[in-house]
């Protein structure tokens, strides 16, 4: 019961951190002031991504630990709840660095629109 309620947090902390991150990044790539602002808002966002991880993580762990003492049913779904934990952490993995992509994409077109007004500034 208490691993079935953890779960149920551990998703919809996860689908709160998604939507806050996607929100992040979109509002950095409408921003495109300058590249200091990009650049900030890329270590803000990926501030932002570890400390999520980490409690991500750290959460999975203890209920892991918790579950572990148990035996039978108990301890299947102690497994599959490490199981979860590891395959969450793997999509926030791969969300980061297709995050980071888009970041650097978006630093790209900064710089290159940064060129484009000094050129014609000339």
């Amino acid at each position: 019961m208490v691993l079935r309620e953890w779960m149920h947090c551990l998703r919809l902390n996860l689908q709160k951190i998604r939507r806050t991150f996607r929100n992040d990044l979109l509002e950095v790539l409408d921003r495109s002031q300058s590249l200091e602002s990009i650049n900030q808002r890329k270590e803000q966002a990926m501030t932002y991504l570890c400390r999520s991880l980490s409690i991500v993580l750290a959460s999975g762990i203890l209920c892991f630990g918790i579950g572990c003492k148990q035996e039978g049913p108990d301890e299947q779904a102690g497994k599959k709840v490490d199981e979860a934990v590891e395959k969450s952490g793997q999509v926030i993995e791969e969300s980061k660095e297709s995050s980071v992509e888009t970041l650097e994409k978006a630093n790209e077109k900064g710089q290159e629109a940064v060129e484009n007004v000094e050129e014609a500034a000339k």
